[in-house]
């Protein structure tokens, strides 16, 4: 009986949860030979509050209008409009505050 469990921070629709839902369990169907009836998917959404990146919270980071996704774009452009946002790593691909919008 597989479990996934996906933690994020809140902001999808439920549209979009079950898409992704459906892309998950015909994964699992498909390459790990499980049935239908026995995947469960859950999501778990997360305030910003609550919810910590590279020691910041994801909440504070919007506040701040930068998201990840806005300092990595502007890094890609050598702009120094993310000069002294302590969680600028250039790391792409980490997590859910890439889903965020400013």
């Amino acid at each position: 009986m597989p479990h996934v469990q996906i933690t994020w921070v809140e902001g999808r629709t439920p549209e979009q949860k079950r898409k992704i839902a459906e892309r998950i369990t015909g994964v699992l169907i498909e390459d790990g030979r499980a049935k239908r009836e026995n995947i469960h998917v859950a999501f778990v959404d997360v305030p910003g509050t609550n919810y910590a990146e590279a020691g910041v919270l994801v909440g504070e980071r919007m506040k701040k209008g930068v998201s990840r996704f806005a300092c990595l774009r502007r890094q890609a452009r050598d702009d120094s409009a993310c000069k002294g946002v302590s969680d600028c790593t250039g790391r792409a691909g980490s997590g859910p505050p890439f889903a965020l919008k400013n």
